[in-house]
C-alpha cells in the first residue's frame, strides 16, 4: 500500500532508497517516531501520511485489526511454521438425532479427540449418521490461540483493513 501510494504521488521510477524502504507501518507497542515514519512514508502524499499516522493502533482499541495483523505477520515471519489444526465447526443430522447428542466438540481437534458423544441407544434407534463440517483453527501457541477460527478471523481483519485503511487512502492512489 505504501509503495503504491508513493508511486501515485511521485511517479515511476521511484528512487532506489524509496523503493526499498516504502512500507505501511503498524505501530502498536509504542508511538511511531518521526524518523521511522519519514523512512517508510517519505514519498507518500502528506495528507495520506497524516491518515496513516492516525490509523496506528498504538493505544487505541478500535485499531485491533491492524495490531493483530502485525502480530500474526511477525509471529509467522520470525518463528517456525505457525501450525494450524482442524476444528469442528458444525454438525447436522436427519430427524431428532441431534436432540439426543450429549456432547459435540466444537474446538480445535487433535488426533484421537471425539467429535461427539451420542448414547448408544439413540444411535441404534435413529437412521442416519451425523454430518460434521470442519474448519481450520490457529495453534494454541500463537497470537490468535483463542480466536474462533482462521477463516473468520482473517475475514474480520480483511474487512477492517478494507473499510478503515484502504477506503480512506483510495483518493491518494
Amino acid at each position: 500500500m505504501a509503495f503504491d501510494l508513493a508511486v501515485a504521488h511521485k511517479g515511476l521510477p521511484l528512487p532506489k532508497g524509496v523503493e526499498e524502504t516504502s512500507e505501511f507501518p503498524i505501530f502498536w507497542k509504542g508511538r511511531a517516531s518521526k524518523k521511522d515514519l519519514d523512512r517508510r512514508l517519505r514519498a507518500v502524499h502528506p495528507e495520506a501520511r497524516s491518515l496513516i499516522e492516525k490509523m496506528q493502533p498504538y493505544g487505541r482499541k478500535d485499531r485491533a485489526a491492524l495490531k493483530n495483523l502485525e502480530a500474526l505477520h511477525n509471529f509467522d515471519k520470525h518463528r517456525t511454521l505457525h501450525l494450524v489444526v482442524a476444528q469442528s465447526t458444525g454438525v447436522s443430522a436427519y430427524g431428532e438425532l441431534l436432540d439426543l447428542v450429549d456432547f459435540v466438540n466444537f474446538g480445535a481437534l487433535k488426533d484421537g479427540d471425539p467429535l461427539a458423544q451420542i448414547p448408544l441407544r439413540a444411535a441404534i434407534e435413529h437412521d442416519g449418521d451425523p454430518h460434521f463440517t470442519f474448519g481450520v483453527a490457529f495453534s494454541k501457541t500463537g497470537p490468535w490461540a483463542k480466536a474462533p477460527d482462521v477463516e473468520q478471523t482473517l475475514r474480520w481483519i480483511g474487512g477492517h483493513i478494507e473499510k478503515s485503511v484502504m477506503e480512506p487512502l483510495l483518493p491518494y492512489l
